[in-house]
């Protein structure tokens, strides 16, 4: 079981409400944006109001990318929500490789082709 799978656990134990709701009603978190500059595409993170413990994939034109979002306390200034890199595929690289999101902000990872050094 994941940390992600734990949280979501305790979640409905907490909050029976949550146990109702499909995950493929709720809103993703991530978009995968056009790229610029050295980005050969964006990933947009929100950070809206509610629990949301999930990694999510999202397909580019180099294979399949996967982000980990975990909601940290409530939905107040004091907590901010985090986002890292889960998987990648061989040849592309994401910058930064984890967030702090602000409550009611927006994060960005940057993919990149990576060749290797």
């Amino acid at each position: 079981m994941t940390r992600a799978d734990l949280a979501l656990a305790l979640a409905m134990i907490a909050f029976p409400a949550l146990a109702d709701i499909p995950p493929s009603t709720i809103k993703p978190r991530m978009t995968l944006l056009p790229g610029s500059h050295n980005c050969f595409a964006w990933v947009e993170v929100d950070n809206r109001v509610g629990v949301y413990n999930r990694i999510e994939t999202l397909h580019t034109q180099h294979g399949a990318v996967q982000f980990e979002y975990q909601t940290n306390g409530g939905h107040n200034p004091e907590d901010h929500d985090e986002a890292w890199v889960h998987a990648l595929p061989d040849g592309v690289a994401a910058a930064p490789g984890h967030l702090v999101i602000p409550d009611g902000e927006k994060g960005y990872f940057c993919l990149e082709e990576f060749q290797g050094l």
